[in-house]
């Protein structure tokens, strides 16, 4: 029981003309809710009734806004009882009360305050929130008449309030709901364009290297070239192939990123060798253009424990960029040092810098500066997403810094000193006096190599590869036994067991590794009879299954003949030795 039922508050027994005023509002409300009103017994205890069983808050004051009554579903609103006739209870029983935006509302200012000074005439309808004691706050929504006597003067106010929390909080949540749903859309929008975008971009970049090579190739022939023209096709033909290559590369990266299966070779490494290393690559490209590159390399940072070929293609890539976006006779700078407890990489140039709506982007896939048909530099735009992902599977940052267009742009690799390793770490693994190892460091190929006497046999399906091998080993004097299927090879090595296996992985029916199992099977071991795969599935999985089958070396394609050559020159040195 409410307040109201005491006998201080009980009404009297002849009902008020503020009573009747509450009761003609009430009235309607309980008609709607089922109920008659008009079983009621008297005007006191229909009055009472009506006041009780209404559905909503409803509280009255008198023209000095002091509370004369309320009902339960009031006092449960706002968390408290007020004493009704209270001078100091004035205007609204709620602690404490503010606006919809969370501004505070003087009791007086409230809108039973503004209804009862006549500064808004008529009924007040409007939303405001209500504290009680214990710090909750309820949304509510106010409806206040007001009461006037026979010559219009306002005796006071009847305010009928409800909860809307639960709406405004559903309300709450289907706007973010909402808001998701369009960012979630924006973000598909602009991922299906950067889809687009990409295989446009993969259309050119992969058309454009097939163009001149097919074109050269049509040229040597059709017509009778000279050496000059041949030199120049073959130049244009490699240079194109190994841009295609790399462009394949990028792609399988990226995709071996986006299903988690990029995998680190940690080891001890030096990092000014991993840099000199990078350098050397973009070095031809940085001379035709007259760019300097320089490296400033702090010797205390360099010793690390990190995947040394994968750093090595991470400054790769970034000297690359800065190369290609550096006009000529420019310049690039290399830093290498210790920042605190990370060892830091810098990459900056004098280029063309980076528009600042673009910087935020630079590391994203797809993302590039111009992707219209007229753009002046090639590149899918993968390089710099590559970059990200593997200073992150380090355990490190990368950050692009640029003051705008055409003032050049930094890019900085920071590592944890735990990823990269300290000095003593390596002291324990290079002796004094040794040669700390780098990046995947290869000694020189020599192009001179010969295999004069090697019978080798090579097996592929693909008739052009298997004829471009058989040539490449052919010149170097080596003698060739060519097979275009798993059984043809068991044919020719049972007619003649070669010195060097070489082999396809990927053919119809039966492929590399039946073969290599039918060969060890057959009582040749490695060193009889070392063999060599040869894939274009270049990948850590297919290489596992080919070295754990039988093969002893893996070589990807497109095969780097100066390489295949001495592969197999130091599979046969071991078998002589």
């Amino acid at each position: 029981m409410t307040e109201i039922d005491s006998p201080e508050t009980r009404a009297p027994e002849s009902v008020t003309t503020t009573e009747r005023s509450i009761a003609a509002v009430l009235e309607p409300i309980l008609s709607a809710e089922g109920r008659n009103p008009l079983d009621l017994r008297d005007s006191n205890e229909r009055y009472r009734t009506l006041f009780e069983l209404a559905p909503v808050a409803v509280y009255s004051c008198n023209a000095s806004g002091v509370i004369r009554d309320y009902n339960h579903q009031a006092a449960e609103l706002w968390g408290r009882k007020p004493k009704p006739g209270d001078t100091d209870e004035r205007f609204c029983g709620s602690f404490k009360m503010y606006r919809p935006d969370g501004s505070y509302i003087p009791h007086e200012q409230c809108p039973m305050g503004e209804v009862l000074s006549g500064k808004t005439p008529g009924v007040h309808d409007g939303e405001v929130l209500i504290e009680r004691p214990d710090g909750s706050r309820v949304s509510v929504i106010v409806n206040i008449a007001p009461l006037t006597d026979e010559r219009g003067t306002i005796t006071g106010a009847i305010n009928c309030f409800y909860d809307v929390t639960e709406r405004k909080n559903f309300e709450g949540e289907r706007e973010t709901l909402l808001a998701n749903e369009r960012a979630a859309r924006m973000e598909a929008e602009e991922a299906s364009r950067a889809k687009d975008i990409f295989l446009a971009t993969l259309s050119h970049e992969v058309r454009t290297p097939l163009n001149a090579m097919l074109g050269w190739a049509t040229i040597l022939r059709k017509k009778r070239c000279t050496e000059q023209e041949v030199r120049e096709g073959a130049e244009v033909i490699e240079r194109n192939c190994r841009a295609q290559a790399q462009l394949l590369e990028d792609v399988l990266e990226v995709s071996r990123i986006i299903s988690g299966k990029l995998l680190l070779e940690v080891k001890p490494c030096d990092l000014a060798s991993v840099i000199h290393a990078a350098i050397d690559v973009v070095r031809p490209a940085a001379n035709a253009k007259q760019i300097s590159v320089t490296a400033d390399i702090d010797l205390d940072a360099s010793p690390a424990v990190c995947d040394g070929v994968r750093i090595q293609q991470v400054v790769w890539n970034l000297l690359s960029n800065a190369v290609k976006f550096t006009p000529k006779g420019g310049r690039v700078q290399v830093v290498l040092d210790r920042e605190a407890s990370q060892t830091r990489i810098s990459v900056s140039d004098n280029g063309q810098g980076i528009e600042s709506d673009l910087l935020p982007y630079v590391f994203d896939r797809f993302r590039q500066a111009d992707s219209s048909t007229r753009r002046r530099l090639g590149g899918l735009g993968l390089g710099l997403s590559i970059v990200k992902h593997i200073v992150e599977h380090h355990g490190g940052t990368v950050q692009a810094r640029s003051d705008g267009a055409g003032r050049g742009a930094t890019f900085i690799v920071r590592l944890p000193v735990d990823a990269v390793g300290t000095s003593s770490a390596m002291a324990d693994v290079n002796p004094p006096g040794e040669e700390q190892p780098g990046a995947e460091r290869r000694e020189p190929l020599r192009t001179d190599t010969h295999l004069d006497g090697v019978h080798i046999l090579v097996v592929d399906d693909d008739v052009d590869a298997l004829r471009l091998i058989g040539k490449v080993l052919a010149e170097a004097g080596a003698s060739v036994t060519t097979a275009g299927s798993v059984r043809e090879a068991m044919r020719a090595v049972e007619k003649q067991v070669p010195r060097v296996l070489i082999s396809d992985l990927g053919m119809p029916d039966e492929d590399g590794i039946d073969l290599i199992h039918w060969v060890r099977g057959s009582g040749h071991t490695a060193e009889q009879l070392p063999a060599v795969a040869l894939t274009a599935f270049a990948n850590k999985r297919t290489e596992r299954s080919a070295l754990l089958g039988g093969f002893q070396v893996h070589v990807a394609k497109p095969v780097d003949p100066d390489y295949l050559i001495a592969v197999i020159t130091g599979l046969t040195g071991r078998q002589e030795s």
